[in-house]
């Protein structure tokens, strides 16, 4: 016999019946989650048709498994017009050629161009015809106020280039790609705009990926031996930069203080905070399949990579992460750094501890359980229900075309919760609706976009439209939480300016 009493089983029973009560714990739990939340959905899906976001990521693929066709889809969140409410920028892929004299030679192919959106209200929005539309096939966007006046400007890294847009005002942008120079590295992912000399001018620090031809790739196979996507080993990577801005629009190169280490990784992800606690920010850098680096900023204004000593280059069992996308949670005096990582091995979260020092606490916070068939990307830690106790939402997606292998290659997104036991668990479709829905997600963002305090969700999927979900949870309203800090940039090539409630004209 088996009796349920306040959620605890008596197991007395035989081996079929410990099965039959496991399933009925399960369902005990999920009914008591539901009545918790009265069994409503905590977001909606707010149609293209109603939101008028009809921008379509046009990964350019052209069936040769060419590596940047599977891992573009950044996009920006910042209230470029001033008028309190959130607008977009979505970068566009496009067409990928075979050689770079084709580029040269058909320029109007190189690329699709980026699109912007003003944010009319109500979740609505309309397309804008902006001149300076990014680089061609470009990867990732970075808002931040880099000059000082006012308007939110930007960044945007890419496979082909890379761009910086000042704002003019009026919907309207100054290419001033040439203040960093004409040595534009091959491909750039990440990116982060933070005042890292401390002279009260931002400064941008710049992930750089691997060198990728399409004409000089090699032929990589799956298991079966058909054809698949290549992996970041088969290729160069390419190094990190790091520009000191003057606040006017000028940057000096500065890469030599990031250190011998800013060569030897291929970065897709990356944020800044101050790691060990002395006053000024530091950089976490999350590579591609190498050991992540946290370079701690020293009084000189270099910085040491210190990943190795503090627990955060490998995950617990020695391995290296993909890390695609970053995010970090400080809460009642405790920092915890996430890391999305690749299908079977979990989502990574790193605990600070005593003397600065991180380890991996994902197994006994569940997290890696409830994300081992996850191929991660956006990620965000945010409390979404207001009940003071964060969620993790989490954009997935595969690299590697193999669902005739058993691997899934679209995968849904996965809203996570915490329990009583303060394990992490999937939220599931009553809660999270579109965790139903398989995509190929990408860029992820949490911000207000209605202005109602509740923070929404933003998901940009390849070869499709994005992803706006509203949150309609009955929770207490605040100021709504954000995915990272203004303009630091984490959750996979997509960066986020937070509308403070002061700048919202009446």
């Amino acid at each position: 016999m088996i009796y349920i009493q306040s959620g605890q089983v008596n197991w007395r029973s035989s081996c079929p019946d410990r099965a039959k009560a496991l399933a009925a714990l399960v369902i005990f739990w999920a009914t008591a989650v539901a009545a918790q939340d009265g069994g409503q959905p905590w977001f909606v899906e707010i149609p293209a048709e109603r939101s008028g976001i009809d921008f379509r990521f046009e990964s350019g693929s052209r069936g040769r498994f060419d590596l940047p066709e599977i891992m573009g889809g950044g996009f920006a969140v910042a209230d470029f017009d001033s008028d309190g409410l959130p607008d977009l920028f979505f970068c566009q892929g496009g067409p990928i050629e075979n050689s770079a004299k084709e580029n040269q030679d058909r320029p109007e192919s190189a690329g699709s161009p980026c699109v912007w959106y003003r944010n009319l209200g109500d979740m609505r929005f309309r397309r804008m015809e902006v001149e300076q539309a990014g680089p061609s096939w470009a990867m990732g966007a970075w808002p931040a106020d880099f000059d000082g006046d006012g308007l939110v400007d930007l960044f945007v890294t890419g496979w082909r280039g890379w761009a910086l847009l000042r704002n003019l005002g009026d919907w309207k942008f100054e290419d001033l790609t040439g203040a960093l120079g004409r040595d534009t590295p091959a491909w750039s992912t990440a990116a982060v705009w933070r005042d890292f000399d401390g002279d009260d001018r931002l400064d941008l620090f710049v992930g750089g990926y691997l060198e990728y031809d399409p004409a000089k790739a090699p032929y990589c196979a799956a298991p079966d031996g058909r054809r698949d996507y290549c992996g970041p080993e088969d290729f160069p990577a390419v190094a990190n930069r790091l520009f000191s801005g003057d606040g006017k629009g000028a940057f000096t190169d500065v890469s030599g203080r990031l250190g011998p280490t800013r060569k030897t990784g291929r970065t897709l992800g990356a944020i800044a905070a101050d790691f060990d606690a002395d006053g000024d920010d530091d950089l976490f850098v999350a590579n591609d399949g190498t050991a992540c680096e946290l370079l701690i900023r020293d009084s000189d204004g270099t910085f040491r990579d210190a990943a190795s000593q503090s627990g955060v280059a490998f995950d617990a069992g020695g391995n290296a992460l993909a890390a695609m996308g970053v995010a970090i949670s400080r809460k009642k005096g405790q920092t915890d750094l996430f890391v999305t990582n690749f299908f079977g091995r979990g989502t990574v979260q790193f605990r600070r501890g005593a003397g600065q020092v991180f380890r991996d606490v994902s197994a006994e916070t569940g997290l890696r359980q409830a994300t081992l068939r996850s191929n991660g990307f956006g990620i965000a830690v945010t409390d979404f229900d207001g009940d003071g106790i964060e969620e993790i939402v989490q954009a997935n997606g595969h690299v590697l075309s193999r669902e005739r292998l058993g691997t899934p290659f679209a995968m849904p997104p996965v809203l996570l919760r915490q329990g009583t036991d303060k394990k992490y668990r999937n939220a599931g479709g009553e809660i999270f609706p579109v965790a139903e829905r398989a995509m190929h997600g990408r860029g992820l963002v949490v911000a207000d976009f209605d202005r109602d305090r509740r923070p929404d969700i933003l998901i940009s999927r390849l070869d499709g439209p994005p992803v706006l979900l509203r949150n309609v949870s009955h929770g207490v309203r605040r100021t709504a939480a954000h995915s990272d800090d203004s303009g630091a940039g984490g959750s996979y090539l997509s960066g986020v300016v937070p509308v403070k409630e002061s700048t919202r004209k009446p």
